[in-house]
C-alpha cells in the first residue's frame, strides 16, 4: 500500500493580483530529483487545486521524485506569462539541496 504524500504549500512569487502558490510533494530521505508539473489547460484555464494530478504525483513520489505543482498566471490576452512563472520555479530549485522556499522546505 502506498503512503499518501501530503504537500507543503509555499508562495513562490508575488504578481499583480496576489501571490502565486506552489505545492511541493517530497517523499523524504534527503535530496531528490524534482519534477515540475504544469497542469493542463493550454495556459488558459486550470488550477493546482483541482487535484486531478494526484495519482501521477503520488506515483512519482513513490518512485523517489519530489514534485512541484505551482499555480501560474493564466493567459488572458496577448502574450504568455505562464512560462515566466514556471521559469521562476526552476530558479528556486538549486542543485545541492537548497531551495529559495524557506528553511522548512525539504531539499530538492
Amino acid at each position: 500500500m502506498m503512503t499518501l504524500i501530503r504537500p507543503l504549500t509555499f508562495d513562490y512569487a508575488e504578481r499583480r493580483g496576489g501571490a502565486l502558490g506552489m505545492d511541493l510533494y517530497h517523499p523524504g530521505g534527503g535530496v531528490r530529483p524534482l519534477v515540475l508539473f504544469a497542469y493542463g489547460g493550454g495556459f488558459t484555464k486550470g488550477s493546482k487545486d483541482a487535484n486531478v494530478h494526484q495519482p501521477l504525483v503520488q506515483h512519482l513520489c513513490s518512485a523517489g521524485f519530489a514534485v512541484a505543482v505551482p499555480d501560474y498566471r493564466l493567459k488572458t490576452g496577448a502574450g504568455d506569462v505562464a512560462p515566466d512563472d514556471l521559469i521562476q520555479i526552476t530558479r528556486l530549485a538549486n542543485p545541492g539541496g537548497q531551495t529559495g522556499l524557506g528553511a522548512e522546505a525539504p531539499p530538492v
